[in-house]
């Protein structure tokens, strides 16, 4: 390595760290302004700003590393969308818990700036809000064995008051049905080693306190090639979840 080259990454080192120091100095004031914005919602105030300073503020910190302040705005969005989405988002209850996550966010960004070794069980804290907030958050299954195709499914469903299990094969799924309450099942028909259709089938022929589960179908197959169609909820075509049409029918499916 030359000493041209060797000096360039040092130049380089040298400016990430002073991003993220800045970007560090910042944190309390862009707190501030977010709970200035929370607490402007009383007054009817649009909460279009507040979504896109929470959005910034996870995306900003996510590039700098500091992911702990991201996992809470990424929580912190899916609280909002999901009071917008109620309509209550401008309820005193609301307010209460959005400024619930901005006291963790508070506190972490303390522990930052004063080099702080022990932190905070952010997720712990993150989870119990999170039950407090989807008291009645819906149990739901989904069995894909494409990692790309379950994260597409994620991203649809978010804001939604669900709490997702991903598997990635029929006969994982038959096991978790059997055991543990769910909601809704979402599947896509090339399940290996136990496919949909056999999957349901097998739900269907058990006792099981999800034999009758409401059961989404996601699948590019004809409906000629579905031996047990019937017995799913709805059939849906595969490209439902890159349209970003996934949460609409399941969110019919909530209400």
């Amino acid at each position: 390595m030359s000493i041209k080259e060797t000096v360039d990454e040092a130049s380089v080192s040298e400016l990430l760290d002073e991003l993220k120091n800045n970007f560090l100095e910042e944190l309390p004031s862009r707190i501030n302004l977010i709970e200035d914005n929370i607490l402007s919602l009383k007054n009817g105030t649009s909460y279009d700003e507040l979504f896109r300073l929470v959005h910034s503020l996870k995306g900003s910190a996510g590039s700098y590393n500091f992911h702990d302040v991201t996992k809470i705005t990424h929580h912190l969005e899916d609280v909002m969308l999901y009071f917008a989405r109620k309509k209550i988002l401008s309820v005193e209850s609301s307010i209460d818990v959005l400024l619930e996550y901005i006291d963790i966010l508070q506190k972490i960004i303390t522990s930052l700036l004063n080099n702080e070794t022990i932190s905070l069980n952010v997720e712990f804290l993150l989870s119990e809000l999170y039950i407090h907030v989807f008291s009645e958050t819906f149990e739901v299954l989904v069995v894909e064995p494409s990692r790309s195709y379950s994260q597409l499914i994620e991203n649809n469903l978010r804001g939604l008051p669900i709490q997702i299990t991903f598997t990635t094969d029929g006969l994982l799924a038959l096991e978790k049905l059997l055991l543990k309450k769910y909601s809704l099942l979402i599947t896509s028909m090339e399940t290996p080693p136990l496919n949909a259709d056999a999957l349901i089938a097998a739900l269907r022929c058990t006792h099981s306190v999800n034999r009758d589960i409401d059961a989404l179908l996601i699948t590019s197959y004809e409906l000629s090639n579905i031996q047990n169609k019937s017995m799913f909820l709805s059939i849906l075509e595969k490209n439902i979840v890159k349209d970003n049409n996934l949460k609409k029918v399941v969110d019919k499916f909530l209400t």
